[in-house]
């Protein structure tokens, strides 16, 4: 979790920099290394959990994982698009990119997920007083 909100957080300063220098040579390299490990860290935890786990009602994080998947989905629609229609509209590829903003929504995954460690922490505080 904590390496999945750190590279979220990376990602985020990357699409801030990416916004003050549009001009670098660099971006859509770097945007394509963060699709691959958010799409590496997805098919993990799909195959950990199991396809109809990982999808299923009774799942509590199954409307993360379908924002997860989605998210991931539009990067990788995006990318395709801009390799194989070079020529593609500037509106549908500012559109794709500002999707890509979606991901930083992660990061209130991971804040759940804090606050349970602190609970967790702060009761083996009390009770080793």
């Amino acid at each position: 979790q904590m390496v999945t909100g750190l590279m979220i957080v990376c990602n985020a300063i990357v699409m801030g920099l990416e916004t003050d220098l549009p001009d670098s040579w660099a971006w859509d390299l770097v945007e394509n290394v963060f699709l691959m490990v958010f799409f590496t860290e997805l098919a993990l935890r799909c195959y950990a959990a199991g396809l109809s786990n990982f999808f299923s009602r009774s799942n509590p994080d199954i409307t993360w994982n379908i924002f997860d998947c989605m998210v991931v989905s539009i990067g990788i629609f995006d990318t395709l698009t801009t390799l194989f229609f070079q020529t593609s509209s500037q509106s549908m590829a500012t559109l794709l990119r500002t999707i890509r903003l979606l991901r930083i929504m992660r990061l209130f995954r991971l804040v759940r997920f804090l606050k349970q460690l602190y609970l967790l922490a702060f009761g083996f505080a009390e009770a080793i007083q």
